[in-house]
């Protein structure tokens, strides 16, 4: 690279930036790392939490689920209950997570961040609308699949 672009017309040096750089992309790579493994611990927890509230409803209702079971109430009967309150949870979740994400672009971003520091290359409202997709279907997939198997196995009697 160095012999390419040093016998070039204005070219006076070139110099081998890369004994400098490899520390910082180094460092970019573990809080890459760092992120998705904090990313993933979020995740678990938030399963766990799902399957403790899950088993702490059906404790609390078991009598009624008792009740229900005598009658002859099948397991997706039973259970719709429980789906339709985690599915309003994750609802009410995406929508506080949007209102967030949003207030954070606009007023961190758009009013702020892009007037004093013009080198950086700001997120906008197109990468907004990607993260508000993503969290607006993982949101109430990662609530009612955990709240369809745990379910099944909290609701027998």
């Amino acid at each position: 690279m160095v012999s390419a672009v040093s016998g070039l017309d204005g070219v006076s040096g070139v110099r081998d930036m890369r004994k400098y750089i490899e520390p910082i992309i180094g460092v970019i790579t573990g809080l890459l790392g760092l992120s998705l493994g904090t990313a993933l611990f979020l995740i678990v927890a938030a399963l766990l939490l799902v399957a403790n509230t899950i088993r702490l409803a059906a404790f609390a209702r078991r009598r009624e689920i008792g009740i229900m079971r005598l009658v002859g109430a099948s397991t997706l009967y039973i259970a719709l209950p429980f789906l339709l309150e985690a599915f309003v949870t994750a609802f009410l979740g995406v929508l506080l997570a949007t209102g967030a994400l949003a207030a954070f672009v606009y007023f961190g971003i758009e009013k702020r961040g892009q007037d004093t520091l013009q080198f950086i290359p700001w997120i906008g409202f197109e990468q907004f609308a990607v993260a508000v997709g993503i969290v607006a279907v993982l949101g109430p997939l990662l609530t009612v699949l955990p709240t369809l198997v745990l379910t099944r196995k909290y609701l027998k009697v």
